[in-house]
């Protein structure tokens, strides 16, 4: 996923993180013993930003963040 926004990153960023964790029940429900396995798994911890040569090339590209996950 590429956001060009700090707000739409912080989007992106918790829900990987979300995500990322084993599935457990709210706290309101009853706790049952076999939680899920987690639903995806982050490629890398932090975002991946455009190199300065990237930027000299394509301006546009300095405020991107890609950031990747995979399906469990």
């Amino acid at each position: 996923v590429i956001s060009y926004h700090s707000l739409e990153d912080r989007l992106v960023k918790q829900a990987f993180h979300q995500r990322g964790k084993d599935n457990i029940s709210p706290r309101k429900l009853p706790v049952f013993p076999d939680t899920s396995p987690p639903l995806m798994k982050a490629l890398r911890k932090k975002g991946l930003r455009p190199s300065q040569a990237e930027i000299n090339v394509n301006p546009r590209a300095r405020s991107a963040i890609m950031r990747a996950a995979e399906r469990t």
